[in-house]
């Protein structure tokens, strides 16, 4: 009987090591089955979309792009008017003829080719209000005239979540593709109203978010040097209600204090709930296509990717802008 007894503690201690194991296959193969599948599947190769050749041309392309963006950027006030005038517009009037020789680049919609902005457009890298970053371009550039359509504004905060941002989705006029934004004003935000801040709003601004087109859309705090200006200007009273005092070795306007620095105006400075206006656009730059301005072809060759069976061409080489994104 105690055989008995002991055969059958080996037989059911035997059973239970065997569902126990089952049971360990069956979560090992579960929480491998992403990567199984992931490995099979031929469309999404992660190792291979490295040495893909379409990844590496899309590098190339961006290198390209981002080195003439930025000799275009360090040429923009060095470019002079040539002194031979041009015959090749008879009768035309002399600020046409000025222009055209001044417009050497210029920036166009990279999908239908409209002339968005001139490099003169261009807003110098001290006088930027501050720095945006796309969810597509990471680098963008700075125009204070462009020819685009805006969209439906809305209200971005910064990381630091100091600064609120009063933004706008700018659209090609012609074809109406997302170029990026245009940063309307700057407002420090104030603590009190940022705690009470309704639940509805961030659900309002989560679904704006997810919904947008420019939901990758980032913006940096404030450029120092702009802030300081603008505060300046701000704060600096009107000039018909600023009585000139005098003053032992110098004029103080106002009540006779003396002038703040520019160096002690920071954004402590800025009273909550102030509102800066700068009015400045930011188009992503691999949205963007250079052109010179007086041949009217692209500065950096493009090639064009054809249909494999038809050989129609369907884009650009300098349109890729992602190869790893599968639907």
């Amino acid at each position: 009987m105690q055989r008995v007894l002991h055969q059958l503690r080996c037989l059911i201690l035997r059973l239970r090591e065997e569902q126990d194991d089952d049971r360990h296959e069956d979560e090992y193969l579960r929480h491998n089955l992403p990567r199984l599948i992931s490995d099979e599947d031929d469309r999404s190769p992660r190792s291979q979309a490295e040495n893909d050749d379409m990844c590496e041309l899309m590098f190339e392309e961006d290198e390209l792009r981002r080195r003439l963006f930025q000799i275009s950027e360090h040429s923009i006030h060095t470019t002079t008017v040539p002194m031979k005038r041009r015959r090749g517009n008879p009768g035309a009037h002399i600020a046409y003829q000025l222009a055209r020789d001044y417009t050497q680049r210029a920036y166009c919609c990279g999908s239908c080719g409209t002339w968005l902005a001139r490099q003169q457009d261009v807003v110098q890298p001290e006088k930027q209000a501050l720095d945006v970053s796309l969810d597509d371009s990471e680098l963008t550039v700075c125009v204070d005239a462009c020819d685009v359509v805006e969209s439906s504004e809305f209200r971005e905060t910064n990381t630091s979540g100091i600064w609120t941002y009063d933004v706008r989705k700018v659209r090609c006029a012609r074809c109406k593709v997302f170029l990026g934004v245009k940063v309307k004003s700057i407002e420090r935000a104030d603590d009190s109203r940022r705690r009470r801040s309704s639940p509805s709003n961030s659900v309002f601004d989560l679904f704006n978010e997810i919904l947008n087109d420019a939901r990758g859309v980032r913006l940096s705090q404030p450029e120092a040097r702009w802030l300081r200006a603008a505060a300046a200007a701000v704060s600096a009273p009107a000039e018909p209600d600023s009585p000139v005092t005098h003053c032992v070795g110098r004029l103080i306007r106002g009540n006779g204090a003396p002038p703040q620095p520019l160096a002690a105006l920071d954004s402590g400075g800025i009273e909550p709930g102030t509102k800066l206006v700068v009015e400045q656009t930011y188009l992503g730059i691999r949205y963007l296509r250079v052109l010179d301005g007086h041949t009217q072809r692209p500065v950096n060759a493009v090639v064009p990717l054809l249909c494999k069976g038809c050989d129609a061409i369907l884009s650009y080489t300098d349109q890729l802008l992602c190869t790893k994104r599968r639907w």
